[in-house]
């Protein structure tokens, strides 16, 4: 059972290292190939990238972090990129469009650029568009907010 729970572990930590394949400081892609569908993101302020998928639990459940993001720094865009259209899709942009920059990604180009293998995944990135986190939404902690210009 020990030797099964440590395969498991190591599994898991190859996925997500695979998906990370930036290091904090590197430069992040930039959102060009993203069709918005609401407001586009503002230039010159730090940024939270969420790739979304309504279809997928985990990504529900921690969409609502993304306001208590908003609560602790105003001037942070929060950024929703999803590779999916419909009613769900349309209720995000009804319900979240007036604070959150939403994003279509058709062709995928986007989610490959910062090598997103899984979701939900999330990027914080500082005004310079430069990586401060990565990770999965529900372990971000506001505090990571705190040191980012």
């Amino acid at each position: 059972m020990k030797k099964l729970l440590t395969i498991i572990i190591a599994a898991v930590a190859v996925t997500t290292a695979a998906a990370q394949q930036f290091v904090i400081g590197s430069k992040m892609p930039e959102l060009r190939s993203v069709k918005w569908l609401s407001k586009s993101p503002e230039n010159g302020q730090p940024s939270y990238i969420e790739f979304y998928q309504s279809t997928n639990k985990s990504s529900v459940e921690a969409f609502p972090k993304l306001s208590e993001i908003k609560s602790a720094r105003s001037n942070i865009n929060i950024v929703v990129l999803v590779r999916e259209t419909g009613e769900e899709i349309d209720k995000m942009v009804k319900n979240f469009g007036a604070d959150y920059a939403i994003g279509y990604d058709a062709d995928g180009k986007t989610h490959d650029a910062f090598g997103v293998k899984f979701v939900p995944f999330g990027v914080l990135v500082d005004s310079r568009n430069t990586l401060q986190w990565q990770g999965n939404l529900s372990q971000f902690s506001t505090d990571q907010l705190k040191n980012v210009k």
